[in-house]
């Protein structure tokens, strides 16, 4: 077991705000969140790509937007249609 996953365990926090895993929300076909990410490589109506620690990440669909940006969270709407890790 790794030392995070220890800590993690330990103070009760979940694993992913202590590793800074990324974490993706899908919310119908409509709205998807992420969080822990790291930074947007493209944006495009019909394709946007974030990078994580753990990989790139691709959304397709039709009429993407980004609603919102912060530091750790970045949320999409629009038609999303897939999800890959690259």
């Amino acid at each position: 077991m790794n030392i995070k996953k220890k800590l993690s365990e330990s103070l009760e926090i979940p694993e992913d705000i202590i590793s800074n895993t990324p974490k993706i929300t899908l919310t119908g076909k409509n709205l998807l969140k992420a969080e822990n990410y790291r930074s947007l490589v493209e944006y495009e109506t019909d394709v946007i790509r974030i990078n994580t620690s753990e990989a790139l990440i691709r959304i397709d669909g039709s009429a993407l937007n980004i609603n919102s940006v912060t530091d750790e969270i970045i949320e999409i709407s629009g038609e999303i249609e897939k999800i890959i890790f690259e």
